[in-house]
């Protein structure tokens, strides 16, 4: 077996093995961008336990084959790279969209939100959304605002006795 083989086996094993229960992945145009700027994308990409791989575009297609995720293969051309994403794919695609603020020829090609297909505008969009603590503090928020209203009212009533209470007191003194 030739070592091309052997490299074209393990790398479709790892983008099979990657495709397995992520919440997202990102295939970008890396072209026109140094290796060691791409070196640095990785490293920030690891902070939100996300992994970048840059293979042949047939050795991606190949691996999507015969996965429910065979509908991008069409999508793929030109020197790509791709982009798992194991915990927030919000997180990575902000890093991504910031990288790219400094390197103009970085693309967005397509992306996946489970089994939902993004295009660029809407990687884009996803990556100015606000980070998952910020958007769970706000339902949080939203979700104690009628609590504590409904608690001032309550405590309202209670307030008004003691107002009278008081005076009853002071009257009988």
């Amino acid at each position: 077996m030739k070592v091309s083989e052997l490299y074209r086996k393990g790398v479709n094993k790892i983008i099979q093995d990657n495709l397995k229960d992520i919440p997202g992945l990102f295939i970008i145009d890396y072209s026109g961008v140094a290796a060691a700027d791409m070196n640095v994308l990785r490293e920030s990409l690891r902070k939100t336990k996300s992994k970048m791989l840059v293979v042949k575009n047939s050795i991606i297609r190949r691996a999507f084959h015969g996965t429910d995720k065979e509908g991008i293969n069409s999508l793929i051309e030109g020197p790509c790279s791709i982009v798992f994403t194991k915990d927030d794919p919000a997180a990575s695609a902000k890093i991504l969209y910031d990288f790219r603020k400094g390197h103009e020829s970085l693309k967005f090609k397509v992306g996946l939100l489970k089994d939902k297909v993004l295009d660029a505008k809407e990687i884009e969009v996803l990556a100015k959304l606000p980070s998952r603590n910020v958007l769970i503090a706000k339902a949080v928020g939203g979700m104690k605002a009628p609590l504590s209203s409904f608690v001032y009212v309550l405590s309202g009533n209670l307030r008004k006795l003691l107002y009278i209470l008081d005076e009853v007191k002071k009257k009988k003194q």
